[in-house]
C-alpha cells in the first residue's frame, strides 16, 4: 500500500528526528543503517489554505496569496508555530507580485529565543529570496543563550510597505523550501494520535492515525505496524501493512480502526516503520477516557495538591472567560486543589496609579469557584517605570501593596517575580533581593496573615538562593521550579529536604516541574508516570508542601515545539494520560496528613500513606508486594485508575506486581505493605 498524501506541504509540526528500520530484501541481508550527515530539501509550506497561518488585522491569505492592506497600516503579519527538521542549512522564499518597494521579513523562534530578519525587496514580478538561518545576520531577543535549541520554527512572515505605496497590494506566496542537514538513517518521522470514534456495545472505537515525513530524495518503502497496548503493556491489537513513503519530506498519513474494552481507561498506539537502509522510527500517543464526575468544590488550602492552570492566558472576553471556566472544571475533575496564576503588573496598571483589577477578579473568582486557592505570581515590569532601579522597584512594590489590598479577602499567598536567576530578570541581580524586601513590607502591611512565596529558581539553585539569603531578604516560602531530564526518586526527596534545610526549615513549594511531550521527547505513557513520581516524591519528601505541575493545558498544536507540550491536556481539551494519572494521584490521596514509610526504601520501593490510601511505587525495577489489611476492605487501583485484580489465599492478604514507574494506590484503612519479592 501507498499512504496517501497531500501535495500541499504545510508543516504544522516540528522536527525532533526519530528513525527508520531495516526491512530485508528477497535473497540478501538488509542495508545497516548510515549515520552519515545528509542534506534533505523539502517544501516547508506552500502556504495554502491549510497550512496554518493566523492573519493579522489587516491580511487575508487565500490559496498562498495574501491581500495585504498596507494603507491602513505599514506592515500585514502571518503567524504560526511551524517547525522545521533536522539542522537548516538554507531557506528559499519564492514570491510573486507586490509593489515595488515592498519588503519581506521572517521571524525565527528557538527555545526562548526569538531571531528575524529582512529578506528582500519586493519588485512586482516574481522573486525567490535564498537566506540562512539564525544567527548570522538574524536580530535576536529573548533568552542569550550560546546554543540556539532545535528544532527551530517559523513564526512570522510579515509584509512591511517599505518604500511602497501607502496602499492595498497582493502578494502571491508560493513556497518556502528548506534545505536541512539529518543523519541519513534517520530520514523518517513519524507522528501518531489515537481519538475516540465511537462505543460498540462494551467495546470503544478508535482511529489510530500516523503521519510521516520522509526527508530523502526517494521513495522509502517498508513495513508499518501499528500495535495497541493497554496500561499494563498488554497487546490488544496489531496489524502491519507494507508502505512507501514519498520522497521530499511530503507529508503522508494512514488512518486504521483499532478497538479496546469499553472497561479501560487507558490505551496507547505506537506505529513503527522498518525499511532496508533506515534505523527503525516508533511513535507513540496516548489515550485516556475522561472523567465524568465533576469532583469537589470546597477550597483546601491544606492541600498539597497543585496545577499550572493558568487562568490569566484566556482573553478577558465570554469566549474566554468560557474556556476560562472550562479549563477551571477539568481541574477541579482531577482534584486540583491550588493554581499558580501570574498577575501582571503591565495589565493592572496601564498608567501611573491607574488600576484595573476586573480580568484578575474573573480569573480568581473563577478558580475559587471550582474549589481552587489561588496563589498570585507578581511578575515582570510595565512600560512606564524604570525596570531594575530602586526607582522601578518602588514603584512595583507601590503596585504590589494595591494588588494584594484588592485581593486580601481571597489570595494569602503571593509570589515574587519568577526564575530571577535566569533571563526572566535582566537586571543586577543583587537587585532581586531589594525587590522582595519592598515587596514583603507592603504585603504584610496590607494583610498581615498573607504568606510571601519568594527566590522562584530555575532549577534548585543553591548558590543564587544562597545569595538571596545573605542579602537579608525576608519570606515565608522558598519556590522553586526543578525540571530535569531524569527523575531519581530518592536523590529529588534528598534535593527537597537541602532546600528546606538551606532556607532554615522553611516550607518549599515546587510552583513549577515538568516534562513534554514534544515527538522525539518523553512520550505520554511516561509523562504519566513522572507526574505521579514527581508529586508523590515531593509530599513524601516533607519538605515541600505543594507541588505544581507546568501546565494544566498545552500552549499550542505544534507537536514537535519543546515549550508547547507540557500540558496534561491537550490544546483542545482533550485528556493526556497524564491527566488522568493526575486525578488518580489527587483525587485517590485527596485528605490526610502525608506519612512516609522509610523501611521499604532498601528494596527500592517507596510508600506514602494520606488518610485512608496508599500510594506505592518503584522507580527502576519489576517487584512483587505482599500486604496485608486487618479489616479485609481493599481496593486497588493502578495510575490510570483501572480497578486491580488481588491475588492472594484471603482479602487480608494479598500480592500485587509492581511495575518499574507505575504506582498504585491501595485504598482501605489500616493496610500494611509487608514484603517484596524481585520479579524476573
Amino acid at each position: 500500500m501507498h499512504f496517501q498524501h497531500k501535495i500541499n506541504m504545510c508543516f504544522l509540526y516540528s522536527m525532533s528526528l526519530t528513525a527508520a528500520c531495516c526491512l530485508p530484501a528477497q535473497g540478501r541481508e538488509p542495508a545497516e543503517a548510515s549515520d552519515e550527515t545528509y542534506k534533505g530539501e523539502y517544501v516547508v509550506t506552500d502556504f495554502g489554505d491549510d497550512a496554518g497561518f493566523a492573519c493579522g488585522p489587516n491580511a487575508t491569505l487565500k490559496n498562498g496569496v495574501l491581500d495585504a492592506d498596507l494603507e491602513a497600516a505599514d506592515s500585514a503579519h502571518l503567524s504560526h508555530s511551524l517547525s522545521l527538521f533536522g539542522k537548516p542549512v538554507q531557506f528559499v522564499l519564492a514570491v510573486k507580485g507586490g509593489a515595488p518597494g515592498n519588503v519581506l521579513r521572517v521571524s525565527v523562534g528557538s527555545h526562548f529565543q526569538t531571531f528575524e530578519r529582512v529578506i528582500g525587496t519586493l519588485d512586482g514580478g516574481e522573486k525567490a529570496f535564498s537566506f540562512a538561518p539564525p544567527p548570522e545576520g538574524w536580530i535576536h531577543s529573548g533568552a542569550a543563550e550560546n546554543n540556539i535549541s532545535l528544532p527551530l520554527r517559523i513564526t512570522a512572515v510579515t509584509l512591511e510597505r517599505g518604500s511602497g505605496p501607502a496602499a492595498p497590494t497582493t502578494v502571491e506566496l508560493q513556497a518556502l523550501r528548506c534545505t536541512t542537514e539529518i543523519q541519513y538513517g534517520r530520514a523518517v518521522t513519524l507522528f501518531s494520535e489515537l481519538k475516540e470514534s465511537g462505543i460498540s456495545s462494551d467495546t470503544r472505537i478508535f482511529s489510530a492515525s500516523c503521519t510521516a515525513w520522509n526527508l530523502l530524495d526517494k521513495d522509502a518503502a517498508g513495513t508499518l505496524t501499528m500495535t495497541v497496548r493497554d496500561w499494563g503493556e498488554n497487546v490488544l491489537h496489531e496489524r502491519s501493512e507494507l508502505c512507501t513513503l514519498p520522497a521530499g519530506g511530503r507529508r503522508s498519513s494512514v488512518k486504521w480502526d483499532a478497538s479496546i474494552p469499553g472497561s479501560l481507561n487507558f490505551a496507547e498506539v505506537e506505529f513503527r516503520f522498518k525499511a532496508d537502509g533506515l534505523h527503525e522510527t516508533a511513535s507513540r500517543a496516548g489515550y485516556t477516557k475522561s472523567i465524568d464526575d465533576p469532583g469537589d468544590a470546597t477550597l483546601r488550602s491544606e492541600s498539597p495538591w497543585g496545577m499550572g492552570v493558568y487562568l490569566y492566558r484566556y482573553p478577558h472576553n465570554p469566549d474566554g472567560h468560557a474556556l476560562m471556566d472550562r479549563g477551571a472544571a477539568l481541574a477541579q475533575a482531577a482534584g486540583v486543589k491550588w493554581t499558580r496564576e501570574e498577575f501582571n503588573w503591565a495589565a493592572m496598571e496601564p498608567k501611573p496609579g491607574q488600576f484595573d483589577f476586573s480580568f484578575y477578579d474573573v480569573v480568581v473568582d473563577t478558580a475559587r469557584r471550582h474549589g481552587i486557592s489561588v496563589y498570585g505570581l507578581l511578575a515582570y515590569w510595565t512600560d512606564w517605570t524604570k525596570p531594575y532601579t530602586e526607582q522601578g522597584i518602588d514603584d512595583f512594590a507601590r503596585w504590589a501593596r494595591a494588588t494584594v489590598h484588592h485581593f486580601k479577602d481571597r489570595v494569602k499567598h503571593w509570589e515574587i517575580y519568577n526564575e530571577p536567576n535566569i533571563f526572566f530578570w535582566e537586571g543586577p541581580k543583587e537587585l532581586y533581593p531589594l525587590l522582595v524586601k519592598r515587596c514583603y513590607a507592603v504585603i504584610k502591611e496590607e494583610d498581615p496573615e498573607a504568606q510571601v512565596l519568594a527566590i522562584s529558581t530555575s532549577g534548585i539553585e543553591r548558590k543564587f538562593i544562597a545569595r538571596v539569603l545573605e542579602a537579608g531578604a525576608p519570606f515565608d516560602v522558598l519556590t522553586v521550579h526543578p525540571y530535569r531530564s531524569r527523575l531519581v526518586d530518592k536523590g529529588f526527596m534528598k534535593e527537597l529536604q537541602d532546600a528546606a534545610a538551606l532556607v532554615g526549615g522553611r516550607p518549599v513549594w515546587i510552583t513549577e516541574m515538568g516534562w513534554s511531550t514534544q515527538i522525539g521527547s518523553t512520550d505520554e505513557r511516561k509523562q504519566a508516570q513522572l507526574l505521579a513520581r514527581s508529586y508523590l516524591c515531593a509530599v513524601a519528601s516533607g519538605a515541600c508542601q505543594n507541588m505544581g505541575w507546568y501546565d494544566l493545558r498545552n500552549d499550542g498544536n505544534d507537536p514537535f515545539d519543546f515549550e508547547s507540550n507540557f500540558g496534561v491536556l491537550r490544546n483542545d481539551f482533550t485528556p493526556k494520560p497524564a491527566y488522568r494519572a493526575l486525578a488518580t494521584v489527587c483525587r485517590t490521596l485527596a485528605s490526610g496528613a502525608p506519612s512516609r514509610v522509610n523501611k521499604l526504601e532498601e528494596d527500592g520501593v517507596f510508600v506514602l500513606r494520606m488518610g485512608g490510601a496508599t500510594a506505592v511505587w518503584t522507580a527502576d525495577k519489576d517487584v512483587s508486594i505482599r500486604c496485608s489489611a486487618s479489616d479485609g476492605v481493599v481496593r486497588a487501583l493502578n495510575l490510570m485508575g483501572e480497578e486491580i485484580k488481588l491475588g492472594g489465599k484471603n482479602e487480608k492478604r494479598f500480592e500485587i506486581r509492581l511495575r518499574a514507574g507505575c504506582p498504585i494506590f491501595l485504598i482501605g484503612e489500616k493496610v500494611r505493605v509487608r514484603k517484596i519479592e524481585k520479579t524476573p
